[in-house]
C-alpha cells in the first residue's frame, strides 16, 4: 500500500481574525481540506468494502459450520446404526452357534442309541 506523506498544517503565524488571513493561506487551507475530504471518503469506501467482505466471509463460515454440524449428526446416526447392526449380527452368530451345538448334541445322542 502506498503511504502518502502527512499533510502539513503549518500556514504561518496564527491569524487574529479571518480578516487577517491572506488569500494564499486560505487557498492552502482549502486545498488541504479538499485533500483530507478525499482521503476520508477513500478510507470510508475501503472500510465499507472490507465490511462487505467480512460479512460475506461470516456467511460462508456460518454455512460451513451448519454443514459440518449436519455431517456430525449424520455420522453419529451412521455409527449408531452400525453398532446396532454389529450387535444384531453378533447375536445371530451366537444363536447359530448354540443351535449348531444343540444339533451336534442331538446327533451324538441319536448315534449313541
Amino acid at each position: 500500500m502506498n503511504e502518502e506523506q502527512p499533510i502539513s498544517y503549518d500556514i504561518g503565524e496564527p491569524a487574529k481574525s479571518w480578516d487577517n488571513i491572506s488569500l494564499d493561506q486560505l487557498k492552502l487551507y482549502a486545498t488541504e481540506c479538499a485533500a483530507l475530504y478525499r482521503k476520508e471518503r477513500q478510507l470510508r469506501e475501503q472500510l465499507e468494502a472490507k465490511n462487505k467482505d467480512l460479512e460475506l466471509r461470516n456467511q460462508e463460515l456460518s454455512a460451513l459450520n451448519a454443514m459440518f454440524q449436519r455431517n456430525l449428526e449424520l455420522r453419529k446416526l451412521a455409527e449408531d446404526s452400525l453398532r446396532k447392526t454389529v450387535e444384531a449380527i453378533s447375536k445371530v452368530s451366537d444363536d447359530a452357534r448354540q443351535l449348531l451345538q444343540a444339533v451336534d448334541v442331538s446327533r451324538s445322542n441319536d448315534a449313541g442309541r
